[in-house]
């Protein structure tokens, strides 16, 4: 009687190989295309944790990558310059009438017309100036800015950022550009049709804001 090992060996060469239900012929099973099928270790996102926060806990935060940018040769980022404008505020508004400083997206919503059909704005048929004004117009209303001895609106386009001050007592608007950009001019020349028209709708009176251009290095 054959041994049981025998009988299994048997058994195992005598039996048909399972079909597989692919098709031979499908590049799946190429081994150029099974080398593709390894799977690769998935990246982990860079932790950025929050470095600190200003001028408490609870406030504007700085995370790793913000302090990163301040590196030689970097893009600073928004909150960079956010935290260095609130410095500013905090140091100047100690002084009579005080500053105000408006964010960042504040020229983005100035110049940029919204995203989408704006049907207030084509029904009212405004003129250029009066469709800045009407874009930023609640930002404006939010702030007393005929007590404010400064107003500052620090600005990016593309990558350059630069700076525009309004000094309404004076009735100047200056403007900071180490490139004197096209988009400074441009927004400079908007922000005063703003600042005008809502003088005019607040106060009723209209007054006419000259624009001055800084030096800068």
């Amino acid at each position: 009687m054959p041994s049981l090992r025998n009988s299994l060996f048997e058994a195992m060469t005598k039996s048909k190989p399972i079909k597989d239900n692919k098709d031979p012929t499908s590049s799946d099973d190429t081994k150029a295309n099974r080398k593709d099928k390894v799977s690769k270790p998935i990246s982990k996102p860079k932790p950025n944790p929050t470095v600190c926060y200003y001028p408490k806990e609870g406030g504007l935060a700085l995370t790793a990558t913000d302090l990163e940018s301040l590196a030689p040769d970097q893009w600073i980022t928004d909150q960079v310059v956010a935290l260095e404008l609130s410095r500013l505020e905090d140091d100047l508004g100690k002084s009579p009438g005080g500053v105000h400083t408006f964010d960042s997206t504040f020229y983005q919503k100035l110049h940029f017309p919204p995203q989408g059909p704006n049907e207030e704005t084509e029904a009212l048929m405004l003129t250029e100036a009066e469709k800045h004004h009407f874009r930023v117009s609640h930002l404006l209303k939010a702030v007393e800015i005929r007590e404010k001895s400064l107003l500052l609106f620090p600005s990016c386009s593309g990558s350059h950022w630069f700076l525009f001050g309004a000094h309404l007592p004076s009735k100047q608007l200056f403007i900071l550009d180490s490139l004197k950009s096209q988009a400074s001019k441009s927004g400079a020349l908007q922000l005063r049709n703003a600042l005008e028209l809502e003088n005019v709708e607040r106060f009723g009176n209209k007054i006419v804001i000259s624009t001055v251009n800084f030096k800068v290095p």
